[in-house]
């Protein structure tokens, strides 16, 4: 977990904020999609 944490903050590092915004958004409408079409069935 401690290594997970460890590249992913030498990646943010190297990305710039707005497209850090947008990895987020995307990741966030892409969870609550799932989740949502998960619980339909």
């Amino acid at each position: 977990m401690m290594l997970g944490n460890f590249i992913a903050m030498r990646c943010i590092r190297n990305v710039n904020r707005k497209r850090y915004q947008k990895i987020v958004a995307g990741v966030m409408i892409a969870v609550s999609l799932w989740l949502i079409v998960s619980n339909i069935h």
